[in-house]
Parts: C-alpha cells; sequence; structure tokens
C-alpha cells in the first residue's frame, strides 16, 4: 500500500472514484475534472466526505470542506462573492438515487451555509439540488471548458444577478451588417492579400484553422496571431518583453482599407483584428478562452464580434451557456454575431468544398457595445 492511500484500500479508492466517474464523466473535459484516488484518500483520512449506500452499494458522495475563516471566490466573469467562515463548500457531489442524495445533503446542511459545486450540463443534478432548497449563486468556466454552476443554501450573502449582457452566449447582434457589394470587397482584399497561418491551439483538428492579423502584437509580422498573456507559463517566461505589448495595426493592414473601414463601424475602440479560416471538413473542437482574463463585457473589458465573409449552412457554432445550455446556430454571410468566448464553444465545417472565411474583431466593452447585445436577446 502507498503512502498516498492513508490506509485505505485501492478497492475502497475505486468504489468512490468510479461513482464520480459513472455519474459525470460526460461533464468533465479535464484532467483534473474529477477527483482521484489521491484525492479521495485525503479526503477520507480529515473527514471531509460525506457519503451514503444503498445496501452494499455507494450511491451519494460529497467532498467538501469546512472552511474555518471566511474565503473568496471567483465566477466566471472575474467577479469575486465571499464565502463565510463554518461553510461547507463541497467541491465534487455525485449520485446515483435520489435517497441516498437527499441524506448526503441533510448530513451537509449541519453547516450554516453550503455552498455545492455541479456540472450545469447535468441537469438532473441542479433539480435534485433546487428540489433540496438549493439555489444557483453564479458559475465557473474552467480552461478545460467544464461548466460549474455554483449553489447555495443557508446564511450568508450570495452575489446579486448577473446582468443579461454577460449571461448572453451566442448571438446575432447585426443582420446585413455588410451589404453585397462590401462583402465582394472584403473577399476581394482577402484573397489578394492573405498571409494564412496555422493557428496555435490545442483545439485545432487536422490543422484546419488558419489565421493571419490585421491587429495584433507584432505589427511586423501579421502572422502572430495570438494573445501573449494567453500563451503558457513557460511561453509566457520566454516571450516576457510581449507580454506588455498593445494590439496595433500590422504591416497588412493597409492592403486592406475597405476590412478596416469596417472595423472601424463596429462599437468601441479594437483590440486584435483577424481574417480566420476554417478549411472544409475542419474542426475546433469544444475549449473555453477562460484563461483570459481581459475578456467580458464591462467596460474596458474584450468582447469578440465575428462577421462571416464565406460561409455555408454547414458550418455549424456550438456554444454552451453559464447555466450549461447547448447553443448551436449557423450564422449567414454579411452578419455580425456575438461569442462569448468566455464560455465553451465549438465549431464544425461539414462542407467538403467551401472554406470558411471570417473577420473577428475584438472590440473593448463599452455602453454601446452592451446596448448591441442586450437589444439581441
Amino acid at each position: 500500500m502507498r503512502e498516498w492511500q492513508r490506509g485505505l484500500s485501492t478497492e475502497t479508492l475505486r468504489e468512490f472514484t468510479g461513482l464520480f466517474r459513472q455519474q459525470q464523466r460526460g461533464y468533465a473535459f479535464g484532467r483534473f475534472s474529477l477527483p482521484n484516488e489521491a484525492d479521495v484518500a485525503a479526503a477520507l483520512a480529515e473527514n471531509r466526505v460525506v457519503w451514503a449506500r444503498h445496501g452494499a452499494t455507494l450511491a451519494a458522495a460529497a467532498l467538501f470542506r469546512r472552511l474555518k475563516r471566511g474565503s473568496q471566490r471567483a465566477d466566471f466573469t472575474g467577479r469575486s462573492f465571499a464565502i463565510g467562515a463554518g461553510a461547507a463548500y463541497v467541491s465534487h457531489f455525485a449520485w446515483v438515487r435520489d435517497a441516498e442524495a437527499a441524506r448526503v445533503l441533510a448530513r451537509l446542511r449541519l453547516a450554516p451555509e453550503v455552498w455545492i459545486e455541479a456540472f450545469e450540463e447535468d441537469a438532473q443534478t441542479v433539480k435534485l439540488l433546487e428540489r433540496h432548497g438549493f439555489a444557483w449563486a453564479t458559475t465557473r468556466v474552467l480552461a478545460s471548458s467544464d461548466v460549474r454552476g455554483i449553489y447555495h443554501r443557508g446564511d450568508g450573502i450570495v452575489p446579486p444577478p448577473l446582468p443579461p449582457e454577460e449571461m448572453a452566449t451566442l448571438a446575432v447582434l447585426r443582420h446585413d451588417f455588410i451589404d453585397a457589394e462590401e462583402r465582394a470587397a472584403l473577399l476581394a482584399e482577402v484573397e489578394r492579400g492573405a498571409a494564412w497561418t496555422q493557428h496555435y491551439s490545442t483545439y485545432n483538428r487536422r490543422k484546419s484553422w488558419t489565421a493571419f492579423s490585421l491587429a495584433g502584437y507584432k505589427p511586423g509580422d501579421p502572422t502572430f496571431v495570438i494573445k501573449p498573456n494567453e500563451m503558457s507559463k513557460v511561453w509566457r517566461a520566454e516571450n516576457a518583453t510581449l507580454l506588455s505589448a498593445e494590439a496595433v495595426p500590422t504591416v497588412l493592414a493597409g492592403r486592406f482599407p475597405r476590412t478596416m473601414a469596417v472595423v472601424a463601424r463596429l462599437p468601441g475602440a479594437k483590440e486584435r483584428v483577424r481574417l480566420m479560416r476554417l478549411a472544409p471538413n475542419g474542426e475546433l473542437s469544444r475549449h473555453a478562452d477562460i484563461t483570459d482574463r481581459d475578456a467580458g463585457v464591462a467596460d474596458g473589458k474584450i468582447a469578440r464580434l465575428h462577421l462571416p465573409l464565406r460561409t455555408t449552412p454547414l458550418v455549424r457554432f456550438s456554444a454552451w451557456s453559464a447555466r450549461g445550455a447547448h447553443l448551436e446556430a449557423s450564422f449567414p454571410a454579411r452578419c455580425v454575431f456575438y461569442l462569448d468566448q468566455r464560455k465553451p464553444h465549438a465549431v464544425v465545417n461539414a462542407s467538403p468544398q467551401c472554406d470558411r472565411v471570417h473577420l473577428v474583431v475584438d472590440c473593448i466593452a463599452s455602453k454601446e457595445l452592451r446596448q448591441w447585445i442586450s437589444a439581441s436577446l
């Protein structure tokens, strides 16, 4: 037996981890999204697990911490909220039978306040928590693209409701933002001046996603399409001088006068401006850009707008809201739509022949932009 097992058998630890995998594997996308055997061993040894059995079968379990001092947590918007001293904070909760789940929740409610994280896409668990008096407070989004609702019951102060524009996920803001002639002119500029390069990412399936920058962090290099602060710790250490760089027009911007004129009509100041192409049969797998702490719709944050230039109904966007709803849409050419890049999203170009080309503009959020978003809801 290994030291980290804390004297607990492998069978016992696997019984608990198996319960979490059985119920939650369809909602957990990260390597550390579910508790592993070492997590369970530590929690059992420290009396931080509540569980219930149906006969000999483990039917419900919760891993929690009892907070000795008050704590702060943050939701997907970066907003902080307080958790009081003495609260029970449940990081993992799984169940397969109502009766045993109720017993676990009843034991947790002995604390003056209880906070529970639950996968928002797990509708059955959300309904169960609501039946037992827990109310949704807000949502965390993990870098792995997990959507974890935070539920509360008891004493304590819950954060106020988020404004509608923060809850918006995927929405058309303007139909026919450009006319047919402008679209043709923009595509002609793309054909003459494109400098497509592979977009560095873990979700670029089959190397089908390419892009170039009209405004970016290396003005002399339009193939530099990334944002330095979103990169890995190692990359940032090796490229420290780029971390303070601002997005400015690249050497290609002057060859795209009609495109930049359209960009100027979008609300607010601009950050990155990119042309992005998804090849036939291309795919961007599910991901969330939550590591970009600048993203959002509050003043000074960065909101992402798309203007499809070449597309087909076979280009399908998927996105998941802060409440776990799965949204799907195919956006027509010439519209402007908003994508909240902090929330999980994915794209498939199922066309065997047509590539998808979008003008993608990161706008500095403002009252005008929020009005555009609110009007679309």
